[in-house]
């Protein structure tokens, strides 16, 4: 989408609206560890699925998801993360982006944002105490490094 064109069309709007799903995915993924629990091997979304406790369905309509965005594929009934995810989104690998977690929490921040413009202040339903909690979880040692993809 050009953003400097002199007018908007509905499908620039409609694509604007529905930019959020994309986001959803990968970052839900991402939070459920989806790729490192494949790492460089093929699997079925029932051994994904098995190894990460969660459902086998929801996981498998997950993992299709991922495939239509490109970051993972199928043959058959089995799935493989594309290099760039092995590189960069599977725990323990060199390239992890472990700083993504944040913005899995700024994902919940951000989606207060119609009550702070209703109540005209930042919008306080929901605490969060996560930055050691993410930090430690992940790794992270050098908050600069948070988003560097190498």
């Amino acid at each position: 989408m050009d953003i400097f064109k002199d007018e908007l069309y509905p499908g620039d709007v409609i694509d604007m609206i529905f930019a959020f799903q994309k986001s959803r995915v990968v970052l839900t993924a991402y939070e459920l560890d989806i790729f490192t629990a494949l790492g460089d091997e093929e699997k079925t979304a029932g051994k994904v699925s098995k190894a990460l406790g969660t459902d086998e369905r929801a996981t498998d309509r997950l993992m299709n998801a991922l495939c239509t965005l490109g970051l993972m594929r199928k043959a058959g009934e089995k799935y493989a993360n594309i290099p760039l995810a092995s590189r960069f989104l599977v725990r323990g690998k060199p390239g992890f982006a472990s700083g993504l977690m944040h913005l899995v929490h700024l994902w919940d921040s951000w989606s207060t944002l119609t009550e702070a413009v209703r109540q005209g202040t930042w919008f306080k339903g929901k605490s969060f105490k996560t930055k050691d909690l993410w930090n430690k979880r992940l790794g992270i040692s050098d908050p600069a490094k948070m988003y560097r993809l190498e």
